[in-house]
């Protein structure tokens, strides 16, 4: 009696082929192989699951080669709006921003480019923060997420003369903006930033100080009400050092201008201004910025 001949496709399911592999495979000939020897009902089950398992690879490899592909391509996205936002003292910041319509703008083109899409998915709200989770596919099925992001709601004293419902649609647009970028592994020049005057945090001051115009004969009393503010509102030696270098160039006092001084004066007056920047250095941190 001759020997059995071994099913089509029992080398191939024995071996356990790496997913480099799998890709070169060709399922369907296998199966159809299989269905001109008559082969049994398992072994035709068996090379049908193999064939799903292919596609999944195949899809998951061409997500990732589109988004290399993608990263490359993507022009960087600058932060070409600008808001200045009204101290209670009397002075003012303000701050550029990329503004969500303004990153899909250039990202969703060269994403069509290579067959990749992006919708957003899971959004929650209630009286505290929003929740939405952005998702990244490929035409060919496979899909991967920034998982979700959850960011705080303004308070009224925050949300700057908004409504809730205008303050809750201010973080929503904010969560979705950071949950693409994190999904495409993107970020604008310079973030943190804000997607308007709503109630995302501000990334880099220019504080304008209401008043009189300041000469050096100012300089000793706005040192000395700087340091008294830095002292009461407890700034670390980290927080120090950040702020020297955001608002006086990292100059010492004595040798910042008198305008800086007065900016980083007018900021430190303002508490409200203090936490938000507080939460802005808080999130760089945790996403690995110095």
């Amino acid at each position: 009696m001759s020997p059995r001949k071994p099913e089509p496709e029992t080398a191939v399911l024995d071996a356990q082929p790496t997913d480099g592999a799998l890709v070169r495979l060709n399922p369907q000939a296998l199966i159809t192989q299989a269905l001109s020897a008559q082969a049994p009902i398992e072994t035709v089950e068996r090379l049908v699951s193999l064939a799903e398992r292919v596609q999944t690879v195949t899809a998951r490899q061409a997500w990732h080669d589109a988004m290399a592909a993608f990263q490359a391509d993507c022009p960087p996205i600058p932060k070409g709006r600008k808001a200045t936002i009204p101290l209670r003292s009397g002075g003012q910041y303000s701050y550029t921003y990329a503004a969500l319509q303004d990153v899909l703008g250039i990202v969703r083109p060269v994403m069509t480019k290579h067959g990749l899409s992006t919708r957003w998915t899971g959004a929650k709200a209630d009286h505290n923060s929003v929740t939405i989770t952005c998702l990244v596919a490929h035409r060919l099925g496979h899909v991967e997420d920034s998982g979700p992001v959850t960011l705080p709601i303004p308070g009224a004293d925050e949300g700057r003369g908004m409504s809730s419902a205008q303050r809750a649609s201010s973080a929503m647009t904010y969560a979705k903006r950071l949950s693409v970028l994190m999904a495409l592994g993107l970020a604008p020049d310079d973030e943190e930033d804000d997607d308007g005057a709503g109630g995302d945090p501000p990334g880099s001051f220019t504080v304008t100080p209401g008043g009189p115009r300041l000469t050096e004969a100012d300089r000793q009393k706005i040192t000395s009400e700087t340091t008294q503010l830095a002292t009461s509102v407890g700034l670390t030696m980290e927080e120090r050092l950040q702020l020297t270098k955001d608002y006086l160039h990292g100059l010492p006092m004595n040798k910042a201008t008198i305008e800086d001084l007065a900016a980083l004066r007018t900021f430190l007056g303002d508490v409200d201004s203090v936490a938000d920047w507080r939460a802005m250095r808080e999130r760089e941190l945790e996403k690995g910025k110095p």
